[in-house]
This record gives structure tokens, sequence and C-alpha cells, in this order.
């Protein structure tokens, strides 16, 4: 009678650990998936905002102008250059533009699409466009709070 019991209790316990393995599993999936999520948005929202810089010949002031035509300064209409903003992940911070110091004759020529995740695990996802075309998304960890 003893020894069934024991074992019982073992394999309930091994259920347990099981279960938790599980569990841990499947949050970090979720988070992989949320951070997997924002780097298609960065990516989207970057080569939306290199057309635009290709056809206007400077960077959107704000992301709301990729939804609209513009017109460039040769006088031809183009756009818009998203159909939609890309929702960011849950508890996620929205996306938004932020740009780099101007070159000497006052062109911008750095920019990034940063978003940054909420909870314990914070991170920047900046995407840019390097001297080939091609754009990049790279994700960084903000320095301690």
């Amino acid at each position: 009678m003893l020894r069934s019991r024991i074992r019982w209790l073992l394999v309930g316990l091994a259920a347990v650990v099981l279960l938790a393995v599980f569990i841990a599993l499947n949050a970090n999936v979720a988070q992989r998936a949320q951070t997997d999520k924002a780097h298609r948005g960065a990516r989207v929202i970057a080569e939306a905002v290199h057309r635009f810089r290709a056809h206007a010949g400077r960077p959107p002031r704000e992301l709301p102008e990729l939804l609209v035509p513009v017109l460039s300064a040769s006088g031809v209409t183009m756009g818009p250059f998203l159909d939609a903003m890309p929702d960011a992940p849950a508890d996620w911070t929205r996306y938004r533009l932020v740009y780099g110091p101007d070159d000497a004759i006052g062109i911008t020529t750095t920019w990034s699409v940063v978003v940054t995740g909420a909870g314990q695990r914070v991170g920047v996802l900046t995407a840019w466009v390097d001297r080939a075309g091609n754009v990049r998304v790279e994700e960084t960890q903000p320095a301690s709070r």
C-alpha cells in the first residue's frame, strides 16, 4: 500500500514538473512572437520611409505622412506609402520615428523606427536603410533604468 502511494506521488510530482516546463516554454514562445511582430512592423515602416524619402527627397516628419499621397519637388504625386500603420504588439509602445544628426549640408541621413516592449523585458527595435538600400532591423537593450 505504501509503495503504491509513493508511486502515485512520484507520478504526480513528475506531472507537475512537466507542466511547469511546458508553461515556461509557452511563455517564451509568446514573448518571441511579440518580438517577431514588432520586427515585422518596424521593417514595413522602414521600407515605407525609404520609399517616401526616395520620392519626396526627405523623410516624413511624422509616421502619418506615410498614409497619404505626397508631392515631390518635381511636382509628381505618389503614395500612400502604407495602407495602414502596423499595430505594435500588445503592451508595447507605438512605432515612432527618431532622427539622427543631419549631415554637413542639412540632409537627414540617419533615422530609426523605434518600438519599445513593456513588462520585465524591454527591447528597442531600430530599423534603418543601409548604403546599399537594404532595410535592417536590430534589437537593442536600453541601459538599465
